[in-house]
């Protein structure tokens, strides 16, 4: 081994050695501390909670089709003129006028566009939540790798000191003439296999610390074994039931669809009347004439009937009307995409459950078949070889059994999740839930300015 390949073990050891000892704070670090974390630190739901507020500001631009549109012009000049009988003549017509439209009535527009708004916004939150879903999922999976990884690296450090004082005993018995140097070879064989297994259980808990700290923000400490998710449905049919009603992915494609219908009546707004006040002031100044200035006023309704646009608005009502046409199969897709997660995750819950139960019996079998081996093997009746085969199938068992107990909370959460209760809210998190209709009313009744509204 180079000096190269020497350091980076020498960093590798370091490196697990503290994440498992890793004493940094005086208690286990909950499931639920590192899902509080996440929901208040991580950037993907913090970008999710920026996004749904740059949606809620559809509302004050669907609404603006209520409000007036004010503008002012001013025009300040000079003027000179020259003609056979007169000399040079200078002028200084300025003028100034303000100008105010305020909309009657647009074709059923404003309320459609209103109506529209307030259906995205609506998908948008559904889709806040499914994000919030998933990094909260993902916490757990990473809380829950980082205990399988220990778990494994501990039963690995745990079985390759076993099979060295298998291989210092082989090599004891070889030296008075009880076993073979075939014996001997095979105990060291698997000793060696076991370092490779330590070894490469110590990379993967390094990986998954790494992946912890990404979505969580913090280093594992020492993390406490959570149990399964307790409130579970009782039946699938409940699962189902749930889903059907909370899941978001399933909320926000209604809500598009709704959205969608609203496009429509958005669309054939532009093939009605409309109807606008327009009232207007201006004042013409001249300095260089008697009469110094000159006021008008007026206002006046303005009715514009659109008789023919090119075929242009007609085209945009039949697209709108198949935009939600397929927004209305895309939710019969989701439902059933919705349905099929909450099978699935029923069903890989129901597997690690009895894979767990299975495996545990597995174990305390090894356990026994180990010790008895152990027994015949001192008076003549089992080989080394058949230490070392029960040896190896008790850790086996070992690690099946923790990879199904971890496999079990997962899937518990991965079900919560498919039923669309992996939320904060529905997990009662100890922390300030995020208000996603504050940033949307500050932004309703906003008509003008565009700082000072909330940002977080």
């Amino acid at each position: 081994m180079n000096l190269n390949s020497s350091f980076r073990v020498f960093l590798s050891a370091a490196a697990v050695g503290a994440l498992l000892s890793a004493p940094i704070s005086a208690r286990a670090q909950s499931l639920e501390e590192a899902l509080v974390l996440a929901y208040d630190n991580n950037p993907t739901l913090a970008a999710a909670r920026a996004e749904l507020r740059s949606v809620d500001e559809q509302i004050s631009q669907a609404l603006s089709g209520w409000r007036p549109t004010i503008s002012a012009q001013g025009t300040l000049a000079l003027e000179r003129s020259e003609t056979n009988t007169t000399p040079y003549e200078t002028t200084h017509p300025n003028n100034y006028s303000l100008n105010l439209t305020q909309p009657l009535y647009r074709g059923g527009r404003t309320v459609a566009s209103t109506s529209q708004a307030d259906n995205v916004i609506i998908a948008q939150r559904a889709r806040l939540a499914t994000t919030e879903q998933q990094v909260l999922l993902d916490t757990v999976v990473a809380y829950m790798d980082v205990v399988l990884a220990r778990s494994v690296v501990d039963l690995a450090i745990s079985n390759e000191q076993r099979l060295l004082r298998q291989l210092e005993a082989t090599e004891d018995r070889f030296r008075v003439g009880e076993v073979t140097r075939t014996d001997v070879s095979q105990a060291r064989a698997r000793f060696a296999n076991s370092q490779a297994e330590r070894v490469q259980a110590e990379g993967d808990l390094i990986a998954q610390a790494a992946n912890f700290e990404e979505i969580i923000g913090v280093k594992p400490t020492s993390l406490s074994r959570p149990g399964t998710f307790i409130g579970l449905p009782g039946t699938l049919d409940e699962a189902m039931a749930i889903s059907g009603s909370e899941n978001p992915a399933l909320l926000q494609a209604i809500a598009t669809e709704l959205a969608a219908q609203d496009g429509i009546d958005v669309q054939i707004g532009d093939l009605l009347p409309e109807v606008n006040l327009i009232a207007s002031y201006s004042r013409l100044e001249d300095l260089s004439t008697l009469i110094t200035q000159q006021d008008q006023a007026s206002i006046q309704a303005q009715l514009t009937i659109p008789l023919y646009q090119a075929g242009l608005a007609s085209s945009e009502v039949r697209s709108a009307q198949q935009t939600a046409a397929q927004r209305r199969l895309q939710v019969d897709v989701i439902r059933r995409q919705v349905e099929a997660n909450v099978v699935n995750a029923w069903q890989a819950l129901a597997t690690s459950l009895a894979e767990s139960t299975a495996f545990a019996t597995e174990v305390e079998a090894n356990e026994v078949a180990l010790e008895g081996t152990e027994r015949e093997a001192q008076v003549g009746e089992r080989t080394v070889l058949d230490i070392l085969d029960a040896e190896q199938a008790l850790f086996q068992s070992q690690i099946s059994l923790t990879t199904a107990e971890r496999d079990a909370v997962v899937a518990s959460y991965a079900l919560q999740a498919a039923m669309g209760r992996l939320t904060a809210g529905s997990l009662r998190l100890p922390v300030v839930i995020y208000d996603v209709e504050e940033y949307y009313d500050e932004a309703r009744g906003a008509w003008w300015g565009y700082g000072g509204l909330t940002d977080d």
